[in-house]
């Protein structure tokens, strides 16, 4: 792959604008090179850190129930789903 003149040169400027920047936004400017959508990633990360947090929430409530009950109930949730589909 090579590099146009035009790419050199956005490159050029963008290296220039980069060392203009002061520390804080150094480290905004590159979140944004690395991950352009960062909201979205801030988004993701919360989502998953929630999800584990009820993962958390449903073992802690279950921790005394037999594994053969909580089985029982996944199969049984499925067999609905499965019904309800057709």
């Amino acid at each position: 792959m090579s590099i146009t003149k035009a790419e050199s040169l956005s490159f050029k400027k963008a290296v220039e604008a980069y060392r203009s920047l002061n520390e804080k936004e150094k480290a905004d400017f590159l979140e944004k090179v690395v991950h352009p959508d960062v909201e979205e990633l801030k988004k993701k990360q919360k989502d998953r850190e929630r999800l584990f947090e009820l993962i958390d929430e449903i073992a802690e409530r279950n921790k005394d129930v037999p594994i053969e009950e909580i089985e029982a109930d996944i199969e049984e949730a499925i067999r609905y789903a499965r019904n309800k589909e057709t």
